[in-house]
């Protein structure tokens, strides 16, 4: 059986990797012995003072690394494999058996951010989107800066490590740092592998998680054999700052052929297909033309529009193909009843209609799954504090009718933070 070989583990200190070379040389010229590379670093390793190590691990950080990830041992074995490289305990791990709760994992990031001290600020890094909001109902709870980056990679965590290892490196320098080793990342491999870029569809929502994973699910198997190398991937952009760079990161790297979601996003070069329009046979065509022309590299512009009479049908029909603890005539049914006059004080369009219809079904869904499994009160930390929305007489007037009749039907409760942000979806 043959010998796997050494993992090259780049020693952090150069004065301990010139000693190393050293050595190799003189053992070269001494007895003809020429040590490969990977030898030759681990000898720097050996030479290092286990003190040496300590002082390393000792310093404190300004800004906080925290790995969170799916698995028993994945994020303790990333980080073990980032501290040793670093010389330093820079990445704090937390796994995420799969046997464990949200909930409860949320509470084991938080006591591990709260027991760090002189933070100025944590960068979270997590393997799929569906963590991606815990740190923002964290940040909120602790009253401490927090950013974080999903679908985490080795050069994203070796690059947050080493930068928080310098004092006057900022949370956004980390995260910015972060980022960019993992799309630099991407590059490479698309590099060495010389082919043509990957297709993608971004799904995406508020809290990158509820509707866009719901989407993206429904359109994996919408997707036909020809189709097989699209990659579907959940953004979630800010409900505050509308920040699009990560799609726009995403273009730079794949041939990104449409953007679906509840959240308007306009990028040069790519359309966008409201979620809704997949509740009709229209949308779901035109993503599938969009499908079929891109295999050879066009990308074309198509606006479709829906006549009101067809609104309830539309949601009666797509939502049951999406929601799982909603009656979709119930909801259907509340919304037909209600919408007209908030519609009208706010000039929506038959499109911003429907995108509105789905996008309070599909809360309304989400308010009870987690309720079910026992997420609810992280989930709704996780909406943003927002202090500029309020809203005025005549929208109270409007929304409350709505808001009791949806709580009344499915005993959920809208908070006051949820209530300004349909709000702020609706101007």
């Amino acid at each position: 059986m043959a010998k796997a070989p050494i993992p090259v583990m780049v020693h952090p200190n150069t004065a301990y990797r010139q000693a190393a070379n050293q050595l190799a040389e003189y053992l070269q010229k001494s007895i003809g012995m020429k040590l490969p590379t990977e030898e030759v670093e681990l000898i720097a390793h050996f030479l290092t003072p286990d003190q040496q190590y300590q002082r390393e691990a000792s310093r404190e950080q300004s800004i906080a690394v925290i790995l969170v990830t799916h698995g028993k041992t994945t994020a303790s074995s990333m980080a073990e494999v980032t501290n040793y490289l670093l010389g330093s305990n820079v990445i704090h791990a937390v796994d995420m058996p799969l046997n464990i709760s949200a909930t409860d994992t949320y509470e084991r990031v938080k006591h591990k951010i709260n027991g760090l001290k002189h933070t100025k600020g944590a960068l979270i890094l997590v393997d799929i989107g569906s963590l991606i909001t815990m740190g923002d109902a964290i940040k909120h709870e602790l009253d401490v800066p927090i950013k974080t980056l999903s679908s985490v990679n080795l050069p994203m965590i070796l690059e947050a490590g080493r930068k928080s290892l310098t004092s006057d490196q900022t949370l956004d320098d980390v995260y910015d740092a972060a980022k960019k080793a993992m799309f630099a990342f991407m590059e490479k491999e698309q590099e060495s592998a010389n082919i043509k870029k990957k297709r993608l569809i971004a799904t995406v929502c508020f809290t990158g998680e509820g509707a866009a994973q719901l989407l993206e699910s429904w359109i994996e198997n919408q997707l036909s054999t020809f189709d097989q190398d699209v990659l579907i991937r959940t953004v979630r952009i800010d409900p505050s700052t509308k920040d699009t760079s990560v799609l726009d990161d995403l273009k730079s790297y794949y041939e990104v052929i449409a953007i679906i979601g509840t959240v308007p996003v306009s990028i040069d070069g790519i359309p966008y297909i409201p979620a809704w329009e997949l509740l009709q046979q229209e949308g779901i065509s035109r993503m599938l033309k969009l499908l079929e022309i891109t295999r050879q590299s066009k990308i074309p512009s198509v606006e479709e529009d829906v006549s009101t009479e067809e609104l309830y049908d539309l949601i009666v029909q797509g939502l049951g193909e999406i929601v799982t603890y909603v009656n979709p005539k119930t909801i259907a049914g509340i919304l037909n009843n209600h919408i007209p006059p908030i519609r009208d004080y706010y000039s929506w369009d038959t499109n911003r209609e429907l995108g509105m219809w789905m996008h309070l079904s599909v809360l309304v869904d989400r308010i009870i799954s987690v309720r079910v499994k026992g997420t609810l009160e992280q989930y709704i930390s996780s909406f943003p504090i927002d202090n500029t929305t309020a809203l005025i007489a005549k929208e109270h007037k409007l929304w409350n009718p709505l808001f009791h009749k949806i709580e009344e039907a499915f005993q959920v409760k809208f908070t006051n933070e949820i209530k300004k942000e349909l709000v702020k979806l609706s101007r």
